[in-house]
């Protein structure tokens, strides 16, 4: 071991505070430089420790630079419209929803200073320096106060007061953590978390673990460096819960304005919208000029579904960014209406819009933002002008339909009504949906358009008007286009053609109703067969395999609760 340390200090307030210890000259200096990029560093300087014995040192300064930074602005907080959960513990407190506020609530000081809330939450150092950035701490406890207690009725002193011993409690705890002798972060964060757990419970190895790569994250001065380090953990680590834990950091990260470089140069806000959305499902395609290259690992990681938090976190801000006044199209406004309807697909998954009426509220806050009267007028407008934008019918009555499961539904209900109005008069599916899509992917999305109405909160009348007609079209296109019988084929074996019919009506392409009843009882006519049983399993010589095909079968039909029913 080197008999020579180097304590690398940052003049902050008046006062020297250690921020790292380098082994070499070289490493102290490149640190020193990177210390006074802070926009809060008064200086730096670096001392050189000759150690006499292991307790005693010898301390020289070997360099100092100093600076003015009396014109720096003050910290002050980000306006934020939501704080929730309602925390009441301190390990709640620092749980991904309270550090997802906490970065959007502290965005402009944390960007300063290049660190996460983890980073911020498990160094005592850190949250002193943000408990002594003016009256940031106190702004933020005061907001967070009158947006819950707004929420939820409660007292808004009360909730001051828990949101400080909050605060308190975890300050308390990383200031404990501070006389630990702690291992480093040397191979995977799972492997520490085992070294850990040898001599802490769980809940303690876990917060030391955090507090382990909270450090090695501080050493990283740019949100890129901790980006590419924290995927290299992940793409490592075999362990869930230390996947889980690097997930919930990841997060952190990619709540920042790391995005930009991240994503590299789009073209407009809804292409970055999009790559942002792609990139929450593992769906980017490539890698676009500008951007980041460990984009690529942390795109095959959220593909494989390790990191519900991180893609939560994408689609969150892909949601703040569409209820944004910002242009999709910021260059030419004749485009914007194109963007949007570019958009609308990444936001559609089979079932609906896909993130309900999140996605809603976030189309109807982007439409108003266009109205020229506010208030309940200007949201019944925007409603309007939004269903005009869409790309296709099925589409719009997904989102009237989400819309009526919002927040605040009641004053929307009279145009959502008015507007589901002329549904109960259409005249085929293809004004639902586009003709020239494959059947089974045509009676998909009807029927989809079904069963959102039927979880809409609709008055009953203008549910079961709405779906007898959509039942009506699906009977009349199944019929049309001869659906049923191109999958019962004469040329067919039995078998093929029971399997196929009843694989069909199974599949959920249609809902309950006309088209399927029709399904059904072309499929029940054929089961019904003489011998059944024994024309099924015609041409197969080996009686275990026929065995072994014809209980496949009855175990499928079982499978069918409906099937029975109607059979019986």
């Amino acid at each position: 071991m080197s008999r020579y340390s180097f304590d690398i200090q940052m003049r902050l307030r008046d006062r020297w505070v250690t921020e790292a210890v380098r082994e070499t000259e070289t490493e102290a200096r490149t640190a020193a430089a990177r210390f006074m990029t802070d926009p809060r560093c008064g200086g730096v300087r670096i001392l050189r420790n000759f150690h006499v014995t292991r307790t005693l040192a010898r301390e020289t300064e070997i360099f100092q630079e100093l600076r003015d930074i009396t014109d720096a602005k003050p910290a002050r907080i980000n306006d934020i419209d939501e704080a929730l959960p309602v925390c009441s513990t301190d390990r709640e407190f620092t749980g991904y929803d309270s550090r997802h506020t906490m970065g959007r609530l502290f965005r402009r000081y944390l960007g300063s200073i290049t660190a996460t809330p983890t980073e911020i939450i498990h160094s005592y150092r850190e949250l002193v320096r943000l408990q002594d950035a003016g009256r940031l701490v106190r702004s933020g406890v005061d907001h967070v106060a009158d947006l819950q207690a707004a929420k939820t009725g409660r007292d808004r002193g009360t909730r001051k007061e828990e949101l400080s011993h909050c605060i308190d409690a975890i300050t308390q705890r990383a200031h404990e953590v501070t006389g630990y002798r702690l291992p480093s972060l040397a191979g995977s964060l799972g492997e520490l978390l085992d070294a850990l757990r040898a001599g802490f419970p769980s809940d303690d190895a876990e917060y030391l673990a955090t507090t382990i790569l909270a450090r090695h994250l501080l050493d990283r001065r740019s949100w890129a460096g901790k980006l590419e380090l924290l995927c290299g953990l992940i793409e490592i680590e075999q362990d869930p819960a230390a996947v889980e834990l690097l997930d919930g950091v990841m997060a952190d990260v990619l709540g920042t304005d790391i995005i930009q470089d991240l994503l590299g140069l789009q073209p407009t806000l809804g292409a970055a919208i999009c790559a942002m959305l792609d990139l929450s499902d593992g769906a980017l395609t490539a890698a676009v000029t500008g951007a980041l290259s460990c984009v690529i690992p942390l795109n095959a990681q959220l593909a494989e579904g390790r990191l519900p938090l991180s893609r939560r976190c994408l689609v969150e801000r892909a949601h703040r960014q569409i209820r944004s006044a910002r242009p999709l199209h910021p260059r030419d406004p004749s485009q914007e209406l194109a963007e949007f309807r570019r958009l609308m697909p990444r936001l559609m998954s089979p079932s609906g819009l896909r993130c309900g009426p999140v996605s809603a509220e976030a189309i109807t806050a982007r439409f108003a933002h266009g109205m020229v009267q506010g208030g309940r007028p200007g949201r019944q407008a925007a409603v309007r002008a939004a269903l005009e934008a869409m790309p296709d019918r099925a589409t719009g009555v997904h989102y009237l339909c989400a819309l009526t499961q919002c927040d605040g539904a009641e004053d929307l209900m009279e145009v959502l009504i008015d507007l589901m109005a002329p549904l109960s008069s259409l005249r085929s599916v293809g004004e639902l949906a586009p003709v020239s899509l494959p059947p089974q992917e045509l009676m998909r999305r009807v029927t989809g358009v079904f069963h959102a109405v039927a979880a809409a909160r609709l008055p009953r009348d203008v549910q079961s008007a709405t779906n007898g007609r959509i039942d009506e079209l699906l009977e009349l296109y199944v019929i049309a286009n001869r659906i049923v019988e191109n999958l019962d084929q004469p040329g067919l074996s039995l078998r093929d053609r029971a399997v196929r019919l009843v694989t069909f009506c199974g599949s959920g392409l249609l809902p309950p109703g006309r088209a399927l009843d029709r399904a059904w009882a072309h499929s029940i006519a054929l089961l019904r067969q003489p011998r059944f049983d024994e024309r099924f399993i015609d041409g197969i010589t080996d009686p275990k395999e026929a065995e072994a095909v014809l209980r496949a079968f009855h175990a499928m039909l079982r499978s069918r609760p409906d099937l029975w029913r109607r059979m019986a």
